[in-house]
């Protein structure tokens, strides 16, 4: 739907495009062969202009081949080995861009080393959750409402954990207290392991053709 979303403004705002310039091209509507008047001609143009741009609350200045360009690193890194996050690649990226500090690898590579990448992401008692958040007492309606509450949580946006997770903490920082590294039982190397993956991701070369353009905000 995000995606398909993004084409309809983008082939929205193509077409107008187009139209104008047809227009523009025209010059004057006085020396065209069946003339119209001015008005109508520049209500005419106001109109399409106003038809290729989404309405203010809905505008995003999204760097469109950014996003899927880590859509696409998410989606082959995943893929490699048949893992089910890389269908949950977009809600990856969808909720980091929510927080433009935040690091959008730093989810997928939680899920990574916390459930292979959602294989394992139902844990023993029943709840998904993918992450290992609240020690999997935290259960989840699925994957894409875990992605977005442990996003919310570490970028430092959720009332009840912002002592824990400020805004605009480094990874290391956020790691240190996601996984204390002193605290038994933590998997040994589990911070190195996490960068390990990221860098994995960020290696990903993909060739993405999109034009960036401001697209329908559904955050």
């Amino acid at each position: 739907m995000e995606r398909f979303t993004r084409l309809k403004a983008f082939a929205r705002s193509l077409l107008a495009t187009l139209v104008i310039t047809v227009l523009l091209a025209a010059g004057h509507p006085a020396q065209a062969q069946a003339p119209v008047s001015t008005d109508a001609f520049n209500f005419l143009v106001n109109y399409l202009t106003t038809l290729a741009t989404p309405k203010g609350d809905e505008m995003s200045n999204v760097d469109v081949s950014l996003r899927e360009e880590r859509i696409a690193k998410l989606e082959v890194y995943f893929s490699q080995w048949d893992l089910p996050a890389a269908e949950y690649a977009e809600a990856f990226v969808i909720e980091a861009e929510k927080y433009p500090e935040f690091d959008w690898r730093l989810v997928p590579a939680i899920a990574m080393l916390e459930s292979t990448g959602f294989k394992n992401g139902v844990c023993r008692n029943g709840n998904v959750n993918g992450f290992g958040w609240g020690s999997c007492n935290k259960g989840f309606a699925g994957f894409e409402s875990a992605i977005a509450e442990v996003t919310r949580n570490l970028a430092g946006h959720d009332e009840d954990t912002d002592h824990w997770y400020p805004a605009g903490s480094s990874v290391e920082k956020i790691m240190r207290t996601y996984n204390p590294p002193t605290v038994e039982g933590i998997t040994p190397g589990y911070h190195k392991k996490i960068f390990s993956v990221m860098n994995a991701i960020d290696s990903i070369e993909v060739d993405i053709e999109v034009t960036s353009f401001a697209v329908a905000n559904t955050v």
